[in-house]
């Protein structure tokens, strides 16, 4: 029975929790979508200046190329603090799940250790 439990929680069991530790940092990555923001980082934010002008030749220009520079630096600013964020997120859930990995592999043997500082007091 003992040997069918140990055998269960270091083959199945164990694929089992690194296969859920896994999709949770794929969830946490795509929830910040971080390998988007990447690809977008310096795309527009809002695109705003579209809107139809009074304006001709060089004042319209400059009036969309302002507008179309202030939109991508607030995208690029945008999307920096994300990735930061979500960065900082996964390499703290990293970390926890490397934990709780370590933990998982100890776990069945803490009755050994507990019933051992039982008998030795």
């Amino acid at each position: 029975m003992i040997l069918g439990v140990i055998g269960w929680w270091y083959g199945r069991g164990l694929r089992l929790f690194v296969g859920w530790l896994g999709r949770r940092l794929a969830t946490t990555a795509d929830l910040f979508s971080l390998g988007l923001m990447l690809r977008t980082l310096f795309s527009p934010f809002r695109q705003i200046g579209d809107e139809p002008s009074d304006k001709t030749g060089f004042e319209l220009w400059l009036e969309r190329a302002t507008s179309r520079f202030f939109s991508r630096f607030v995208g690029f600013l945008v999307r920096t603090i994300m990735i930061i964020i979500g960065s900082i997120i996964l390499i703290l859930q990293l970390v926890a799940s490397i934990a709780a990995f370590l933990i998982y592999l100890t776990v069945p043997w803490w009755w050994a250790i507990i019933i051992g500082v039982l008998i030795w007091l």
